[in-house]
């Protein structure tokens, strides 16, 4: 590529500042040096070797109509042509691999664990109370001091004058008071536990024992 140094001209102007639209922009060039003199005009002047500066200039309307001139074009050097922008060297991304997936296993589902049903043991019969055995029937005090038509001071206390169907001993008392007071020696209960008749005739049953008056049941 060879380098000129133009000279560009403008007639009949001493000194001229041009702009010049360039693309989006704009270039201003000032034409300087013109003078008039007795011998003629000499005008003003641009001097420049740019190579863009001088394509604006030539391609512009005042040099196409005449008003801008080219003066003079002088050979300056000669360089290489410039080379045309490459494009971008992309890298090529290497495709990714692909995604083998491992086939899925089926896991069995756990056999169901059947739960044994709940044992229920049925409570043992309590065993029946064992029978109370009848207190042996206190043995009739001898009479050493006995004669006819006399009666001796134990005539009165509570006696064993047999056993019944059930095998209760049948004890003869006077009154009911008496028939406490036997369950109370006899049996260790408490005064308050015979304190009636219903409770002193369960007490005697308990005990195999059933009290009368008389030959009459208590």
């Amino acid at each position: 590529m060879k380098i000129f140094r133009k000279t560009y001209g403008v007639r009949n102007l001493v000194e001229w500042q041009a702009i010049l639209p360039a693309g989006r922009g704009k270039l201003i060039v000032h034409f300087t040096g013109g003078s008039i003199t007795a011998y003629g005009v000499t005008p003003a002047t641009y001097r420049t070797d740019n190579p863009a500066q001088q394509a604006i200039i030539e391609t512009s309307k005042h040099f196409r109509t005449g008003r801008i001139i080219l003066v003079k074009s002088e050979f300056v050097r000669e360089v290489a042509d410039p080379k045309p922008a490459s494009a971008p060297v992309v890298a090529a991304t290497p495709a990714p691999a692909p995604v083998v997936e491992a086939p899925k296993v089926e896991t069995p589902a756990p056999a169901a664990v059947e739960t044994p049903a709940p044992v229920v043991t049925e409570p043992e019969p309590e065993a029946p109370a064992p029978a109370a055995t009848p207190a042996p029937a206190p043995a009739e005090p001898e009479n050493t001091e006995s004669s006819e038509g006399t009666e001796s001071e134990d005539d009165n206390s509570p006696k064993v004058t047999g056993t019944d169907e059930n095998g209760f001993a049948i004890i003869d008392v006077s009154c009911f008071e008496d028939a406490r007071q036997y369950l109370i020696k006899n049996f260790g209960f408490t005064p308050s536990a015979v304190r009636t008749k219903a409770l002193a005739k369960q007490k005697a049953a308990a005990n195999k024992i059933k009290f009368t008056i008389n030959g009459a049941e208590l």
